[in-house]
């Protein structure tokens, strides 16, 4: 199942601060703390297992989803995969410098099926993967110092008499990664599993493309410099109820996580009759989301932005400017609280934006207007006191589910 513990750590780009455990942990104890994750986020784990002495290997693995209503499932294959118990106490995953992850996702809408797989290349050179600890606190280490993923195979399938106008076979997704660096810590106890994670990466870059039902295609480019990334979950191992999350929270389910980039660069094109090109660089961003009990909180912000936009079938030069920064923050309540009002937010500020003179030259080519930069802030907020009984914060007891 070595693949698919890589996914859950290398594709979310997430780890622990913690250290690990001073103790011994096996290979099944492993594969059970990350079956009891999967099924913490409402996943079930099917896969074939052998020993060899202290090989243990996984195959044949099928990670599954359910949407709720029934409308639809997420799943993931892979395998075979091969944990090794060191002497000193921890897992070795064995680290194949290429393998595969295929991926299927079936929606169904009013009796509309819409489908699509594929599978996801890994190419990798020199990574290392091991899981240190006990049964119960083990810490999963991640160091690669280059790290390929690729879309292949992409089919998607939609309802009778409907087309999608083109092969979606023809869709590229690729993405570089180096230097990555990554530790996370999985704890279960009291009913819920707690997982702490920090990440680092160097130059990383992306590239998507499909093609154009009328000709031409649409191209996106882009990466940065280095990436940071902190998180802290708490899960209920039983899962969550998706039609019922207030009663997930207050089990203790909770997410914190911060991202930081640096040298942001996007580059989106497109080809054919309406040809454009639209760039941005972003000397630094920042992000943190979180939510629980005090609701859910968003944030973000960007130094050092500038943006380009050029369309030469609508306009024969290119307009752009900058932004010396801009933040946003997002702040609402999740539970009721009828006794204690709560917070809600939601400000967006733009300080130093500056415009190039061949927009200033569109509607203002008099120049009666300053071209000095200008500061944009939008600073709305409110208290309020949610009082909808079933998803009450202090409530007791807690609301019945429905049969």
């Amino acid at each position: 199942m070595t693949r698919h513990f890589r996914l859950l750590a290398s594709t979310s780009a997430l780890c622990a601060l913690a250290l690990p455990a001073a103790a011994d942990v096996t290979a099944d104890e492993v594969l059970a703390m990350f079956t009891d994750l999967t099924a913490a986020t409402g996943g079930t784990v099917e896969a074939t297992q052998s020993r060899d002495g202290d090989r243990l290997k996984v195959e044949d693995v099928a990670v599954r989803w359910a949407f709720p209503f029934e409308l639809g499932e997420f799943s993931l294959r892979g395998g075979p995969y091969t944990m090794v118990e060191a002497g000193d106490g921890s897992v070795v995953f064995e680290q194949p410098k290429q393998s595969t992850v295929a991926f299927a996702v079936r929606i169904n809408i009013e009796g509309d099926e819409v489908s699509a797989t594929g599978a996801i290349e890994f190419t990798q050179t020199d990574s290392a993967l091991v899981v240190s600890g006990s049964a119960d606190d083990m810490t999963l280490s991640v160091t690669n110092p280059k790290a390929t993923v690729a879309l292949t195979g992409f089919d998607l399938t939609l309802p009778p008499g409907e087309d999608l106008g083109f092969d979606p076979g023809a869709v590229v997704a690729t993405a570089d990664v180096a230097d990555i660096n990554q530790t996370t810590r999985y704890v279960r106890e009291d009913g819920v599993m707690r997982i702490s994670s920090q990440s680092e990466t160097g130059v990383t870059s992306y590239s998507f493309s499909f093609p154009f039902e009328f000709g031409g295609t649409s191209t996106s480019t882009g990466g940065n410099s280095g990436t940071a990334t902190t998180m802290d979950a708490v899960l209920p191992r039983g899962g969550a109820d998706v039609m019922n999350l207030a009663l997930a929270i207050r089990d203790g389910l909770s997410l914190a996580m911060t991202t930081e980039a640096r040298d942001v660069t996007s580059v989106a094109e497109t080809t054919g009759p309406a040809s454009s090109t639209q760039t941005t660089r972003t000397a630094r961003q920042s992000s943190s989301l979180s939510f629980g009990e005090e609701g859910l909180q968003f944030g973000g912000t960007a130094e050092g932005a500038e943006f380009s936009f050029l369309m030469p079938e609508l306009l024969p030069v290119q307009l752009g400017g900058s932004i010396a920064e801009v933040s946003a923050r997002f702040v609402v309540p999740l539970l009721a609280s009828p006794e204690a009002a709560m917070p809600v937010e939601y400000d967006i500020a733009l300080t130093g934006l500056t415009l190039e003179e061949t927009i200033w030259s569109l509607f203002d080519p008099a120049q009666f207007l300053p071209r000095d930069p200008a500061d944009v802030v939008i600073d709305l907020g409110a208290e309020v006191r949610p009082n909808d009984p079933e998803f009450c914060l202090e409530c007791d007891p807690r609301p019945e589910l429905p049969d």
